[in-house]
């Protein structure tokens, strides 16, 4: 069962079928994986998400989908068509809107909801676009793999840069934030996933993938909203009153 702060990792290895693995928390031990997505059809999964209500979003290089999950599981309830013709990275912004990059295009998109309408998309800083995430404070992270490879802070969710910094490795893939703020990386080429300080180049650790070459991250970092009663009294006191609930 997945946990809050629990990473969640793919990787394309075991090609025909690529793997989800989930970890318990950020670390390289495994309490459990699937695949995805439906049998028969070979797989790559790249980017990884988490919608507003707490289910996985991936996208599969191979299929050019975009597949939604319900929960953490190999369970699907839908699936849509990459923009382009190689979607990797994907995150949400603020606003439950899905983000996602695509490689072949280097550009950027802007989706309308979780769904394959898009309101708009700006180039990537660099060529090969590959993953994305939200700083704390809503502006997007992107990494890309092109020469040399960097991640960028963007202002918001635009085309304009307030930094960058190069990656731990030459291959680095998706990105995710911690439950703390810290930057996740993986990069294919070391097979590490990498813990970042804050949103900057210096290491606090690393470890190895699941398997030899490490693509998506994401943090389950789902709260459930709480449980309300189901038959509220009618009648509540205030120490010296009774007053009448609103029902």
């Amino acid at each position: 069962m997945v946990e809050f702060g629990d990473l969640i990792s793919s990787d394309g290895t075991t090609q025909p079928l690529g793997y989800i693995y989930i970890h318990d928390g950020v670390s390289s031990v495994l309490t459990g994986s699937f695949t995805v997505p439906p049998a028969g059809v070979i797989s790559l999964p790249f980017g990884l998400t988490l919608d507003t209500e707490g289910n996985l979003i991936s996208s599969d290089y191979f299929a050019d989908h975009i597949f939604l999950h319900l929960g953490i599981s190999s369970t699907l309830t839908g699936s849509f068509a990459g923009p382009s013709t190689s979607t990797k990275g994907l995150t949400l912004d603020t606003e439950g809107n899905l983000l996602s990059t695509d490689e072949d295009a280097d550009y950027i998109y802007i989706h309308d909801g979780i769904s394959n309408v898009l309101t708009g998309s700006f180039v990537s800083p660099g060529i090969f676009p590959q993953g994305l995430t939200l700083d704390t404070e809503g502006n997007l992270i992107s990494s890309d793999d092109g020469s040399p490879d960097h991640i960028y802070i963007h202002d918001g969710i635009s085309d304009v840069l307030t930094g960058s910094f190069a990656s731990p490795g030459i291959l680095v893939r998706d990105l995710t934030l911690d439950t703390e703020g810290n930057l996740l990386s993986t990069d294919q080429d070391s097979d590490h996933i990498y813990i970042h300080d804050g949103i900057s180049d210096v290491l606090t650790g690393s470890f190895a993938s699941p398997s030899t070459t490490p693509r998506g991250l994401t943090i389950f970092d789902f709260v459930p909203p709480p449980l309300l009663e189901a038959n509220p009294p009618l009648f509540i006191t205030d120490g010296l009153n009774f007053v009448i609930q609103p029902q």
